[in-house]
Order: C-alpha cells, then structure tokens, then sequence
C-alpha cells in the first residue's frame, strides 16, 4: 500500500484505540480513567496475600500509592498481572526501578496500559541494568509502542540478556520499527520467543530478521506477503513455528516458485499457520507437492473463515501430512 494509505490505516486504528478508551470512561460515569477511584491499598494487601506468589490486579485502578504497596512484596512474586492498571509514566518509573533488584518475578504483564516506546524503552533499560533478574516473559500488548519513535528501544532490547519471550502485539508498529526488531534480534541471543500480532510490519520489515536465533514468531495480521513469508521460512534458521495467519501469502504467480522452494527445504519448522490467507485451489496443490518433500513439518493450518476451499483444503493437507 502507499504510505498515505498505510497512515489512513494506522489513524483509523489510532481511533479505534481512542473510542474502546472512551466507551470505557462512559462506563465509568464520563469519569477519566486516571481519575477513576483507584483501588485501596489494603484491597491490594489482600489480593496479594490470597497468593503471593502469582498476583492478578488487572483492570483495577493503581495509583502512586497501590505501585508503592506492591513494590515491597514482589520479592515473593514470580507472576504480576497489571494489565489495564497504570496510566501513569511515573508509575512505571517506580516499577523499573523496583526491578532492577527483584530477583524472583518470571512473568509481567503490562498489556493495555498506554506504555508507549518511552515506557518500553525505561523497561528494558531497567532489566539491562539489572544483575539478578529473573524475568522471562514481558506482556506489552496495546500500549501504543509503535506510535512514536521506536528507535531508542531497539538497542537495549538487543542488549537484554533476560527476556525469552516479549508480545508486542497490536501496538501500531509500522515499517521502521520491524527493522528495529531485526536490529534488536541479530544483537539478541536470548529472546526466543516473539509475539507480535495485528501490526504493520510488511514485507520488508521482517526481511532483516535473517539469521536470528528466534524459535517462535507470531506476524499474524501484519500485512505480510509472499516475498516475506520465504523470507522467514528461508532464512531463520532456528525456526519451529511460524504463525502467517491473516495476512496476503498467496501461492500464485512468480513468487510462487520461491516460497514453494523455501517451504520443501526448510529443516525446523514444526507448525506454520497459513489460515484466512485467500489461497485458491492451485496454491493448495503447491502446498501438498511442498509437503511431500518437506520432512519437519507436522501441523498446517490453511482453513479460512466462509471459505470452502480452505476446508477442504486443510483435509487434503492433514492427509498430506499423515503419509509424510
């Protein structure tokens, strides 16, 4: 698409953000959510207190006062949950630094909480500096990453010698920043695990993610085409499962004959999700041929919604697979 269309698109996301953010404060009587009464501190004691060590306080309203509560005890944690809690940068602020000392916490989620590259930034600059720290799993989904500039994440990110699994789904991230992933995966050998879902990405995006040490990727929904798909099924070498699902890779024309070529040498992948990807009967036949020289592939997902082809598609290539 040209980039006047993409920004139409990316606006139109933009306010979608904008009006799930304001149906929520109608909710809440026309009160803005930062001001919403927040949830006490002794509400927050006992929540923490029913399992110390796997804390959920999502969609509760945490002041400066609920963050300063919860500091102190999460040297019991190993889970925190504070999705849709914090709106505030200075908030944040207090749990990076609280992190650069913890030294139990495997799991946080942080999704829903209007983070932005600032706040991703503050975090992962928090975990670099830290000497102890145990977390492995970071959920910022829905925090507006990709809004504004996104290259003061991507060298600490590549930097980051704890994180092994990161979502970064549905933060309006565009072209440049999936070349900030790539820099950030090429300098990055421990993250294995990237979910990055409902973006923009493109294909030129994910074609710097060559030969990274990646074993995961989730690109559904990224506008992502054939020429990308060979890219990550060709030059990833660690690969072993790949989602492409509701983006454009199509078997049909002169991009074809590479990705076919990719799928039938490729010697990682386990289960690649093409679904709801409009491929027609012949591509489903250039498939079953690239299965029957592929040896690793054991699950592919081609269904489509309302579209018979994929149906009886995905018959044809189960049984594909079951004779491999």
């Amino acid at each position: 698409l040209l980039e006047t269309e993409q920004n139409d698109i990316f606006l139109h996301k933009y306010l979608k953000y904008k009006t799930k953010y304001n149906t929520l404060k109608k909710q809440r009587g026309g009160v803005d959510i930062i001001k919403v009464d927040p949830i006490s501190v002794d509400e927050i004691m006992k929540i923490i207190e029913t399992n110390p060590t796997i804390v959920d306080l999502s969609n509760k309203t945490i002041n400066d006062e609920g963050v300063r509560a919860i500091i102190p005890t999460l040297g019991k944690m190993t889970s925190l949950n504070l999705s849709n809690t914090m709106k505030s940068y200075d908030n944040l602020m207090e749990l990076a630094n609280a992190l650069r000392t913890n030294s139990t916490l495997v799991e946080l989620n942080l999704s829903n909480n209007e983070i932005t590259a600032k706040g991703f930034n503050t975090l992962i600059l928090a975990l670099n500096q830290s000497k102890n720290t145990a977390l492995k799993t970071l959920n910022l989904s829905n925090n507006f990453i990709g809004f504004d500039t996104v290259t003061i994440w991507a060298k600490p990110l590549g930097e980051n010698k704890t994180l092994t699994t990161l979502n970064l789904s549905n933060n309006l991230i565009k072209l440049r920043a999936g070349f900030g992933v790539g820099d950030a995966l090429k300098l990055n050998t421990t993250l294995k695990h990237l979910i990055i879902h409902d973006n923009w990405i493109s294909d030129k995006g994910v074609m710097t993610w060559a030969n990274t040490g990646i074993i995961t990727i989730d690109l559904s929904k990224n506008n992502i085409s054939t020429p990308g798909a060979t890219a990550l099924i060709s030059s990833i070498k660690t690969l072993t499962t790949l989602n492409l699902s509701r983006n454009n890779v199509l078997f049909k024309g002169q991009n074809t004959k590479p990705l076919r070529e990719a799928i039938e040498e490729n010697k990682t992948i386990t289960t690649l999700d093409l679904s709801n990807n409009n491929i027609n009967q012949k591509g489903m036949d250039v498939l079953v041929k690239s299965l029957k020289k592929n040896k690793t592939i054991t699950t592919l997902n081609v269904l489509s919604d309302n579209d018979p082809i994929g149906l009886s598609g995905q018959t044809i290539i189960d049984a594909a697979i079951i004779k491999k």
